[in-house]
């Protein structure tokens, strides 16, 4: 993933883009992307045609983050 800009935790702004590894990822070439919303939260569906979460950041991060990325 490379659109936007490469962004850190501590300056993430609503929209910022969290890529994880996920299921079928690893952190170079992440499989599961969520975006970030505010006060520690991001959304994200853990799979297609699931319903979409709202989960903590740490919670979603600790198997590691990529690049987060803003989108400008």
């Amino acid at each position: 993933m490379r659109d936007g800009t490469a962004t850190t935790a501590s300056r993430l702004t609503p929209g910022a883009l969290v890529p994880t590894p996920g299921s079928a990822g690893t952190l170079d070439s992440p499989g599961h992307v969520a975006m970030f919303v505010g006060h520690g939260l991001v959304v994200e569906a853990p799979h297609t045609g699931d319903v979409v979460n709202v989960v903590t950041y740490a919670s979603l991060t600790d198997r590691g983050v990529s690049t987060l990325r803003r989108i400008d």
